[in-house]
């Protein structure tokens, strides 16, 4: 059974996650057209894949992890509004972003870090 323990960065670590977070930050409001044009558009067609592959079912809950401005929240949204959505980054701008970009209202935003998430640990699931 796995514990729900946090995990201790040490100093280095820490200044690099800041400084991660910090780029994301700068970057969020332009990152959908970034990515659109750096993928020729490809970015659709794996978000569409990643929800195929995923078997997602009607109604469901997804829990987007390092889900910067939400486009994986939000295709989840689109295939399904009764879907449970809940998309979790640690830069508030990126999720400011998305909020404003996206449906933002139907999907319930987290500030949370993937290396410390704010949630029980359930079941794994697979993709």
């Amino acid at each position: 059974m796995m514990e729900d323990k946090p995990l201790k960065p040490d100093h280095a670590q820490q200044k690099r996650h800041v400084a991660i977070q910090r780029m994301f930050d700068r970057i969020a409001r332009r990152y959908d057209l970034m990515n659109r044009l750096m993928t020729f558009g490809q970015d659709r067609v794996w978000r569409q894949c990643v929800m195929h592959r995923a078997s997602f079912p009607r109604a469901g809950r997804l829990l987007d992890i390092g889900a910067g401005t939400g486009a994986i929240a939000s295709e989840a949204v689109a295939a399904d509004p009764a879907a449970s959505v809940v998309a979790a980054d640690f830069s508030f701008e990126m999720m400011k972003a998305g909020r404003q970009n996206r449906q933002g209202g139907q999907i319930h935003w987290c500030s949370a870090d993937a290396l410390n998430l704010p949630f029980p640990v359930l079941e794994p699931c697979s993709l």
